[in-house]
């Protein structure tokens, strides 16, 4: 198949950026693709063709025992983690974990929070206490456990690791550190991450190049939108975002997608984004927005309900009916902007 015509826009075209060849295997290195087919993909992802349909579809479809039990056990997490208080993790006096875990600095969060924010928790190791009893102790003392969306998906996902296999589990952190952090902490690591930079933008894939990361900028809007991210498998994060409560430069959808800063306090960013976890076709756990998984639609609403008076539409100023209001606020302001699949061991997806 010839390679397709790359358009570079003015983000993408700065000194230094070119176009990849496939031979420098970049989700190779990212995602472990290490069939030689799939690499020859990498010129059709580039112009976003077939290649993450097929990718996908292996995803959606893929029926291995391991893999329908790792399912179970990610919406068995979610049905039993329901009770956490809704806050800023991993500060002091927000939880009781001193038995099995211990708090400590986090520098890989430094771009993102203040450095008081910026902290982890590491698996203390206690004598005859294994790291999937550990990931117990959190669903069994939930209720003293403060978790804001995005570490109860890391908890939600260790969960589901720890059940599916805990032995292999076990094995596994007895060999590197048990760490739970905002993102990425080890075992939740993304194969696929997906990114829209703004409300009616198209999407990016992140892919390393020379040694750092960037995003390929997906033209074929046809076939990858928010549809087709909404089908994402169980278990995938999937974020919403209120771009009345960016930054300014971000509302204009000209700027590139700001990280989120804890230093302004966690109380005026709460519903600025709300990550979700998959739960089933159409249904995500939005942690605390519900008591249950509940549909994409519902998702915005809900964002909507939290914050639209503090961060109102000025262009809905004139109408009067609540219910209308509120669906026109989540239509205008409310979208998918984030999509994580995350990357399985292979002893659930070989």
């Amino acid at each position: 198949m010839p390679r397709p015509v790359l358009k570079q826009t003015a983000a993408y075209g700065r000194p230094g950026f070119k176009p990849m060849d496939h031979h420098d295997s970049p989700f190779a290195d990212q995602y472990g693709l290490e069939n030689q087919d799939v690499l020859n993909g990498l010129s059709e992802l580039r112009g976003a063709t077939d290649y993450y349909e097929r990718e996908n579809e292996t995803l959606f479809e893929s029926q291995t025992p391991p893999l329908q039990l790792y399912r179970e056990k990610v919406k068995e997490g979610v049905d039993k983690l329901h009770s956490t208080i809704f806050g800023f993790p991993f500060r002091s006096g927000t939880y009781e974990p001193e038995r099995y875990w211990e708090r400590v600095p986090d520098p890989t969060m430094l771009k993102w929070y203040h450095p008081a924010h910026a902290k982890m928790l590491r698996f203390r190791r206690p004598s005859g206490v294994t790291p999937s009893e550990a990931i117990q102790s959190i669903v069994d003392n939930q209720a003293h456990w403060t978790l804001d969306c995005a570490a109860y998906i890391q908890v939600v996902q260790l969960y589901a690791l720890s059940k599916t296999n805990p032995v292999k589990f076990d094995q596994t952190f007895n060999n590197t550190d048990l760490l739970i952090r905002f993102h990425n902490s080890p075992g939740v690591e993304r194969r696929f991450f997906f990114r829209k930079h703004c409300h009616n933008g198209p999407w990016h894939a992140l892919y390393r190049k020379q040694g750092s990361w960037d995003w390929w900028p997906i033209q074929n809007t046809a076939k990858w939108n928010d549809a087709t991210l909404l089908r994402t498998p169980i278990g995938s994060r999937l974020m919403w975002r209120n771009k009345r409560i960016a930054p300014p430069e971000t509302r204009t959808g000209q700027e590139p997608f700001r990280r989120c800063s804890y230093d302004v306090g966690f109380a005026k960013d709460a519903y600025r984004n709300e990550n979700t976890v998959k739960y089933g076709p159409n249904l995500f756990r939005a942690w605390p927005l519900s008591n249950g998984p509940i549909s994409e639609e519902r998702i915005r609403a809900e964002m909507a309900r939290a914050r639209m008076h503090q961060y109102p539409d000025p262009a809905l100023t004139g109408i009067t009916d609540h219910i209308e209001k509120r669906k026109q606020y989540a239509n205008r302001n409310i979208f998918l902007c984030e999509v994580i699949m995350f990357k399985l061991p292979d002893w659930i997806n070989p």
